[in-house]
């Protein structure tokens, strides 16, 4: 997917963990990326399918005091927090992974509001290829596969 001078790609991958859903950004300036569990990319698409539906067409004029509020996904042992912010450019999603044990930085991917849509289809896609993923329990984890 290309918006602005950005590329995202969105890999569906396998290693000896299990699979998960590689999301890359990359612009002139370099890449960024997350690694997000299989059984997280539910819960990925439900924050991405809320924002669309619920904000989108409230979004683009509306001041910072009223962007939906910080949403987290925990997929043992990574959090996901989605922010949605607005700048000069116009408002985003910010997706950032981090791990429990905070040994490592965080990962980030900046999504642009016009690309929402695209994106929520791709994760609609990529739920539809994979068996039925386990819901998350009473803390919001979603047990790891």
């Amino acid at each position: 997917m290309v918006k602005d001078a950005k590329r995202y790609y969105f890999d569906f991958k396998e290693n000896q963990r299990g699979r998960y859903l590689r999301i890359t950004q990359t612009t002139m300036g370099g890449r960024k990326q997350i690694a997000l569990p299989a059984s997280g990319i539910g819960a990925l698409h439900e924050c991405v399918q809320d924002l669309v539906t619920k904000h989108a067409s409230e979004i683009e004029s509306a001041p910072e005091s009223q962007l939906p509020p910080t949403r987290e996904v925990r997929v043992h042992p990574k959090r996901f927090y989605f922010d949605v912010g607005t700048n000069n450019r116009g408002t985003y999603l910010r997706v950032t992974e981090t791990v429990n044990n905070f040994q490592r930085p965080s990962n980030v991917v900046t999504i642009p509001h016009n690309a929402w849509a695209n994106v929520r289809d791709v994760l609609i896609d990529f739920c539809d290829q994979l068996p039925h993923q386990p819901e998350e329990d009473a803390n919001g984890e979603v047990a790891s596969a």
